[in-house]
């Protein structure tokens, strides 16, 4: 199993891409294509199913319960996404990385192996999202789990940008809808308006903010139909 694993993250690769505004002000722009990991079993949910697998392996168990959205095993199994993406950058660390926010599992899993100079930047997708508040409280579990313990949150290097959720979960607007599909017809890498969408056009509106950075988008997966890819 643990090759089987190996073998669907070995398809997650590391790739320069460009958002115009961005490249004006000089922003280096990277995606972590866990979306090529599998069409079905894509991005963080392979993540979440790994950590709890060598969990469930560690304890002896002969099967795996029904798997929560959130939980210090998937947390686990997150963190190799920022130290993928890390040995994939000759080493390099990123000043920032960008991820779209639901259950905090993948954005904990991500701050818990970032640099100490590197920002976490969280885009919930849920409207009225208190994001750090959810993240403490699974974050505390996760210190409480033999298997997490020994993980670190450095909460000072979250941002959470709290007003891209365009409506709340599954909603969308024009605007939203009109950057999708003029980013998808770029074909670089698909998006979709419940997660990957709200969270790149988040990463246009912070660019200025982002001037000479080096960052990383971390494509979380999820819904491969969407458009024409």
């Amino acid at each position: 199993m643990s090759l089987w694993f190996a073998k669907l993250k070995s398809r997650s690769k590391l790739e320069p891409f460009y958002l115009p505004h961005a490249n004006k002000l000089e922003v280096q722009l990277f995606v972590k294509r866990d979306d090529l990991i599998d069409p079905f079993i894509s991005g963080n949910k392979l993540r979440k199913l790994e950590g709890n697998f060598k969990a469930a392996k560690n304890a002896g168990a002969q099967q795996l319960p029904t798997l929560g959205g959130a939980n210090p095993e998937g947390i686990l199994g997150c963190t190799e996404i920022y130290t993928e993406a890390v040995a994939q950058n000759n080493n390099l660390h990123f000043d920032a990385v960008f991820i779209a926010q639901a259950t905090t599992t993948t954005s904990l899993g991500l701050l818990a192996s970032i640099s100490a100079t590197t920002q976490l930047f969280v885009v919930p997708v849920l409207k009225g999202f208190d994001a750090i508040s959810e993240m403490q409280a699974l974050a505390k579990k996760a210190k409480q789990n033999p298997t997490t313990a020994h993980l670190e949150f450095p909460f000072s290097q979250v941002r959470v940008l709290d007003t891209h959720h365009h409506g709340g979960y599954a909603k969308t607007t024009p605007e939203l809808m009109d950057f999708i599909q003029t980013f998808n017809d770029s074909q670089q890498f698909p998006i979709e308006p419940t997660y990957t969408g709200k969270a790149l056009l988040a990463l246009q509106t912070e660019a200025p903010q982002l001037r000479g950075k080096k960052v990383l988008f971390v494509h979380t997966g999820g819904m491969q139909t969407f458009g024409k890819h």
